[in-house]
């Protein structure tokens, strides 16, 4: 009798553990639900940035952390938004037999670079997921 009574008590209390975690995971999708947003998808966010100058400039908190130095341009540290030119060529898009790609992506931070070795010649955007919304949070654009 004692036996059964223990063996009771560990499957309730497995029963438990279950439903608090059960109990987690539904708090964790009615938050979301009550957010009202849904994390938006990078490649979804990616094409749109790259084909729409308004919301390219939307999704960029200016003044942007980054370097730009190329065809005659130095801008250090900050970018602002009179001195952004807009994206428009796809990291996926890129001739791979010159340049070298690196790509990392987790569902919050995205990193691109486009790069050849020892050039001078060197790429880099990162993105973050802030708030559910993908947004350009660093660039650089090095040709010398």
């Amino acid at each position: 009798m004692k036996n059964v009574i223990v063996l009771l008590c560990i499957v309730i209390a497995y029963g438990l553990v279950g439903c608090k975690q059960k109990s987690n995971e539904t708090a964790a999708k009615v938050s979301d639900q009550y957010n009202g947003q849904q994390t938006e998808d990078f490649q979804t966010f990616y094409t749109k940035f790259l084909k729409d100058g308004a919301f390219q400039l939307s999704r960029i908190q200016f003044p942007l952390d980054g370097d730009i130095s190329e065809d005659g341009r130095m801008i250090s540290d900050k970018i602002e938004k009179e001195d952004w030119e807009l994206l428009i060529g796809s990291i996926y898009d890129v001739d791979t037999t010159e340049y070298r790609v690196e790509i990392k992506e987790d569902p919050k931070d995205v990193f691109h670079r486009i790069y050849i070795p020892d050039s001078g010649v060197d790429i880099v955007s990162k993105y973050q997921n802030i708030n559910n919304k993908w947004y350009l949070v660093y660039y650089k654009s090095i040709f010398n």
